[in-house]
């Protein structure tokens, strides 16, 4: 991953996180049947991976700094 452009990584997190949430509903019932969780838990837990994608994917886009500036 460290030797693509950003604008790849940042493509390839969204479709990860597109890819999931196309298939929420499916995933959330799979946990439902592995973990014995309440489907409103599963959810929010899958809602929460897509969210991190998305994440990765904005951070992705930025230029890697070793300190963050405050301003």
């Amino acid at each position: 991953m460290a030797e693509l452009p950003s604008y790849e990584r940042y493509e390839i997190l969204m479709a990860i996180a597109h890819g999931i949430k196309s298939r929420r509903e499916e995933f959330a019932h799979t946990l439902v049947l592995e973990a014995c969780k309440p489907i409103r838990l599963t959810i929010s837990e899958i809602d929460r991976a897509i969210q991190t994608f998305i994440v990765a994917a904005e951070e992705a886009k930025r230029p890697p700094a070793e300190y963050i500036k405050l301003d």
